[in-house]
């Protein structure tokens, strides 16, 4: 039999566990722009094992919400929704505790979204800079990029024209 209050357990559970993932997310960011690959490894292992743990409790939260809906003999078509769940719960005290975690973790997981979203952008233009270093640094000799006098180019180099005629 699953009660409301395992539920709400669960949630403050997860709730626990989102804020440590925003919290990772963001010491992150400083972390990315200072291009400090040895602590970002260590915080992305430290975000693994709170993920694993949120999916754990995610599961469980279905799980529990699934058998009280059906247990109180409630369609079970959105079943694992929240909202749903506090629509279907009638005692006051645990409806309010559900309200407040639901607008907790949505406020919690939109910061989440925002610090993941940032962290994302910042890695991305880390590696296009560090395409771009590469792309400088493994630069085609044949290929000018640079203007060249006419007089200084070579008769093989790409840029000539189809008649080479000197005056």
């Amino acid at each position: 039999m699953a009660s409301v209050s395992e539920i709400i357990g669960i949630l403050r559970q997860q709730s626990a566990v989102y804020e440590a993932l925003l919290e990772l997310e963001k010491k992150k960011t400083p972390v990315i722009v200072r291009n400090d690959l040895h602590e970002l490894n260590a915080i992305t292992a430290q975000e693994r094992k709170w993920t694993a743990e949120a999916q754990r409790l995610e599961k469980e939260r279905i799980r529990l919400t699934t058998a009280y809906v059906v247990q109180m003999g409630l369609p079970r078509a959105r079943s694992s929704v929240l909202t749903s769940l506090i629509k279907a719960v009638t005692d006051a005290k645990e409806k309010e505790a559900l309200t407040e975690l639901h607008a907790a973790l949505r406020g919690t997981l939109q910061q989440l979204k925002f610090h993941n979203d940032t962290n994302k952008q910042l890695m991305e233009q880390s590696l296009d800079f560090i395409r771009f270093s590469l792309d400088l640094l493994v630069d085609n000799p044949h290929e000018h990029v640079v203007y060249q006098h006419p007089m200084n180019r070579t008769s093989t180099g790409p840029g000539t024209g189809m008649f080479n005629k000197r005056y």
